[in-house]
């Protein structure tokens, strides 16, 4: 075998050697251009969970905020001094002495 010798072109199917490199490699060429469509595709479908989780981790901080504010309001108005200024004015009086107990007697 001649290994010097540069291959025979076929001159039925190309006219030229840069359309034969052309149509021998347009396989490959259609795998890395599909390749590369699923790597943008990827990326994309990333970035838009990266900003869903953005705009979760915001709303759940502000809802966070909120509760809290909630929750201290609620526990503020329940002191027994805030409950008994807001029900003079509807005079109803607070009694002093504690509640009688009732105590069960077995028999």
């Amino acid at each position: 075998m001649e290994y010097n010798k540069p291959p025979k072109l076929e001159r039925r199917k190309y006219s030229d050697v840069g359309s034969m490199y052309f149509f021998k490699n347009l396989p490959y060429f259609f795998l890395a251009l599909g390749l590369a469509i699923v790597y943008v595709w990827n990326v994309n479908s990333v970035e838009r969970a990266i900003r869903k989780n953005q705009i979760l981790s915001d709303e759940l901080s502000r809802l966070r905020w909120e509760y809290w504010t909630l929750k201290s309001g609620m526990i503020y108005n329940s002191i027994e001094t805030e409950v008994s200024k807001k029900v003079v004015d509807k005079e109803i009086m607070i009694g002093q002495k504690a509640p009688k107990r009732l105590v069960r007697k077995e028999n």
